[in-house]
């Protein structure tokens, strides 16, 4: 009880309690940035393309689209092979974690060029969000 009343009395304790919150949730600060930056887009769709000319622009550096990527897999929606792996013992437990996705993503392939992915935030990662900077 006492730790809890020093915490809170702390300058930094919402960033400590949103910094463990995304912890727990095991969800990077880059993926976090890059959910804030999809967040302020709106019900719009992406692409690939422009999310990373976005986040080099904003984080002034080089980002790979290899990436954000891996940032989609992770905070996209769960993988159907999952289930199958699932059993797999062989398996790490960061591996897993990606396989099994937040779903805090939609996407979908472009209309004129199916090559293309396009992805917005969807209900639960505006959710999600909402409550992690509303501590």
């Amino acid at each position: 009880m006492l730790l809890m009343s020093l915490l809170a009395d702390s300058k930094y304790a919402k960033y400590e309690m949103m910094f463990d919150r995304l912890k727990r949730h095991r969800i990077s600060v880059n993926q976090f940035h890059m959910l804030l930056i999809l967040a302020s887009q709106g019900n719009s769709w992406i692409g690939m393309k422009d999310m990373v000319s976005y986040m080099q622009k904003k984080r002034g550096g080089r980002i790979s689209q290899s990436g954000v990527s891996r940032a989609i897999n992770t905070l996209g929606d769960i993988k159907d092979s999952w289930k199958e792996q699932k059993k797999d013992k062989s398996i790490t437990h960061f591996e897993q974690d990606r396989m099994q996705g937040h779903d805090f993503l939609e996407t979908r392939t472009d209309e004129k060029d199916s090559r293309f992915i396009l992805f917005r935030l969807n209900r639960r990662g505006f959710a999600f969000i909402d409550k992690t900077l509303n501590i």
